[in-house]
């Protein structure tokens, strides 16, 4: 049973972490060719650190930016893993949707980037699921599905 359900839980993990890096990577190229832009201003920054058991940590960088829209709404949102060069009290561009401004980014334009960036992690995630998939296909040979 063991040599059935952990590789399915493997690939549905990353069957759902490609999903979600591809939703994510859309929902960003369309900010940036369809969105409108304004003034924003980042109102604090903090940082998050997570420990691995293995003694590793990592940080991740979290800005808060406050803008107003064209029609007058004024809108916070916070974005992960931003420039290191923004800090509090700083003015940045940001692109937003008209219908949702509260999914704006304060992210510069760089989809080359992005794209390179996603290819790397969806391949990555592609092996991990090919692996999964290669062990149950051999697995049947120890335990008849």
């Amino acid at each position: 049973m063991m040599f059935v359900v952990v590789p399915a839980v493997f690939m549905a993990i990353s069957g759902y972490l490609i999903c979600r890096r591809l939703v994510e990577l859309r929902r960003l190229i369309v900010i940036w060719r369809r969105g409108d832009h304004a003034e924003g201003r980042c109102l604090h920054t903090y940082t998050t650190r997570r420990s691995k058991s293995d003694g590793r940590t990592f940080t991740t960088r979290h800005h808060a930016f406050e803008f107003t829209t064209r029609n007058g709404e004024r809108v916070r949102f916070e974005e992960t893993d931003g420039p290191r060069t923004v800090g509090q009290g700083d003015f940045v561009p940001v692109t937003y949707l008209t219908n949702r401004p509260d999914r704006a980014t304060a992210r510069p334009r760089k989809e080359v980037r992005e794209y390179l960036l996603a290819a790397g992690e969806i391949a990555f995630l592609m092996l991990f699921f090919a692996f999964a998939v290669s062990f149950l296909w051999s697995a049947q040979e120890f335990v008849p599905l």
